[in-house]
């Protein structure tokens, strides 16, 4: 009973490895080309958006152009941060990381938060990109925050429990929210 139990568990091992095997080996996704933004109803009276990817096993380069506004990132794959420049111009870094065949870019650069009051803080961007099968289509979806900010609304000489009902500050200007944005966006290859 002994040999015929072990031959069991042996046979559900082997069934096991043979299942998993090739997922393990599947070929990372190669997110290299140029994309164009699919413009939707939500997003028609925006610039269109144009993408130039290059990737290797070590990093992935993004450009990102909508407008006259240029992004740019250098990011790596090993954890270290890369340089990154937003569309604002400003400096910061990325890093970048492949899980289940989806590329999460995670940025960091100054940003000013409100054009009335301007306050400059270190904005987060993270982005989930999802290649279609057929390497056609390409999904990224956003959220963006900011490491230093709470999660409430900044109103300069509010106490926070009068904070979270305005939408101005004591000047008139608008508050600018930091419990993060998400949105998505959709391209197609063009190459």
């Amino acid at each position: 009973m002994a040999t015929s139990d072990l031959r069991f568990r042996i046979a559900v091992f082997v069934l096991l490895f043979a299942a998993i095997a090739p997922m393990s080996l599947a070929a990372t996704p190669d997110y290299s080309g140029t994309y164009a933004s699919v413009l939707t109803k939500k997003s028609k009276d925006s610039a269109p958006i144009s993408l130039r990817v290059v990737q290797n096993e070590k990093w992935i380069e993004i450009i990102r152009t909508a407008g006259n506004k240029v992004t740019t990132g250098h990011c790596r794959f090993d954890g270290a941060p890369g340089p990154y420049t937003n569309a604002a111009g400003n400096q910061g870094t990325c890093t970048a990381e492949l899980k289940r065949g989806v590329l999460i870019v995670v940025s960091i650069a100054l940003e000013e938060t409100n054009l009335y009051s301007p306050i400059t803080i270190r904005m987060r961007r993270r982005q989930e990109w999802k290649l279609a099968a057929d390497g056609k289509s390409l999904t990224i979806n956003f959220v963006e925050d900011s490491p230093d900010a709470k999660q409430t609304p900044f109103t300069p000489g509010l106490d926070s429990a009068s904070a979270p009902s305005r939408t101005t500050d004591p000047m008139g200007a608008p508050v600018f929210w930091t419990s993060g944005t998400s949105w998505k966006e959709k391209y197609q290859r063009t190459d």
